[in-house]
């Protein structure tokens, strides 16, 4: 036992390297997510996968191997996992075999058989995969009853802990301090935002500070409780899993992020050659308006709602254009989320749409100008303001009326003079 204590610490990290390059390799016989009958194949110590035995010895299938491992390890006595695991080749039954000694006596037998030709291993390649394996087991399993060793485990357990509350306390101090430093600038009224935005957006630099300090300290909290949970044999599955659910998420986000680029990247291209045809545009509807320029069809009076109107029907069509670039447009839910924006659009401008329709025929047909003398209905007044959804009179007496555009479309006009 002192022999194993005093080598413990290169034994123990010789055995997390085997476990990781293990578990991120999968490439041996067990199988991530096997069925029933791999199950019933596969040899498992200490909740650890060791192999996965599927050719048959004798009369033994997979499963029966697999069971007949199991009683040769449970008659084993403590002091035979004093020594390493070994393993010698042979040849059982006319196939190479590959047989792993503790302490001279056998616990399994690896026939060539076991190999899948999809692992694209080596029956000595598996065989040194099951090798450590089993020695990471035997390992394990004197650790569990290495008092040296789990107190060691709960000495480092605490340190680290105590480490781990104090970054906590420190980090709230530091929220703190820079939380009353934002509120001076802003007293200031100084900050990254302007300050007449703040009716609207608030305080923002505190939410984002708050923001990245729930971020560090679920941070430093996941990463304290993997480095405790594995510093136990009883627990280090469990800190395995959650290095391995963190792996996995960082890398299904960085392989979305890099999905994405293409995609967004045509997007703002669109963006971009959008902007400068309405500039474009912009500029050829100004000389038009001052006079420079001429254009069948189209008048001075004209030339503001033409601009809103091709405005809005160009960046609508390249929302059309980049619409299946945007992440996530294939999934369902973006799918619903569209239909269910469309269906409020379609049912809240039926209205809208009328007195639009009916502000372009005021516009384009020229029928009321601002200036005019007009009585609509019962409304007497002078125009002051056409506007695509609303018409704006000026009564005699100051008041200014504002006039649906369906409304003064289905109603009685009459210009009296022009101002």
């Amino acid at each position: 036992m002192n022999e194993w204590c005093s080598g413990k610490g290169w034994r123990l990290g010789l055995l997390l390297i085997c476990l990781l390059w293990s578990r991120l390799g999968w490439t041996a016989e067990p199988r991530m997510e096997p069925n029933e009958q791999e199950r019933a194949q596969t040899l498992v110590l200490l909740h650890e996968p060791i192999v996965m035995l599927t050719a048959k010895y004798g009369n033994l299938d997979g499963a029966a191997r697999v069971r007949l491992a199991h009683e040769r390890v449970q008659r084993m006595e403590p002091s035979d996992l004093m020594t390493p695991v070994a393993v010698t080749k042979g040849s059982r039954h006319g196939q190479e075999s590959r047989e792993f000694l503790v302490n001279g006596k056998r616990i399994l037998v690896l026939l060539e058989g076991d190999l899948d030709e999809f692992d694209e291993l080596t029956l000595d390649q598996a065989a040194e995969r099951v090798l450590h394996r089993l020695d990471g087991v035997r390992i394990k399993y004197l650790e569990l009853h290495s008092t040296p060793y789990l107190l060691r485990a709960v000495g480092l357990a605490v340190v680290v802990s105590l480490i781990f509350f104090g970054l906590i306390w420190l980090l709230q101090r530091g929220h703190r301090r820079v939380r009353k430093w934002l509120a001076n600038r802003l007293l200031l009224q100084k900050g990254l935002v302007p300050h007449s935005w703040r009716q609207v957006t608030g305080n923002v630099e505190v939410r984002l500070l708050g923001l990245i300090t729930l971020l560090l300290i679920f941070m430093l909290t996941y990463g304290w409780l993997t480095y405790v949970l594995g510093l136990f044999p009883q627990t280090r599955a469990w800190s395995y899993q959650l290095g391995e659910s963190l792996f996995a998420l960082c890398g299904d986000m960085l392989e979305g992020m890099i999905a994405a680029m293409p995609g967004l990247v045509t997007v703002l291209l669109i963006v971009v050659i959008t902007r400068f045809f309405i500039k474009m545009l912009a500029i050829l509807f100004d000389r038009i308006e001052c006079g420079q320029f001429r254009v069948q069809g189209l008048h001075a009076e004209t030339i503001g709602a033409t601009r809103r109107l091709l405005s809005v029907v160009i960046w609508l069509f390249a929302l059309t254009v980049a619409y299946p670039y945007l992440p996530g447009a294939d999934s369902d839910a973006f799918k619903g989320i569209s239909v269910f924006f469309g269906l409020m659009v379609t049912l809240g401008s039926a209205g809208i749409m009328n007195h639009a329709m009916s502000g372009l025929v005021l516009i384009y047909s020229r029928a009321l100008r601002p200036g005019d003398l007009v009585q609509i209905g019962e409304v007497e007044g002078m125009v002051s303001e056409l506007n695509a959804l609303s018409t704006k009179l000026v009564t005699r007496q100051d008041h200014e009326v504002t006039l649906p555009n369906a409304v003064v479309v289905g109603g009685k006009v009459r210009a009296d003079a022009s101002v």
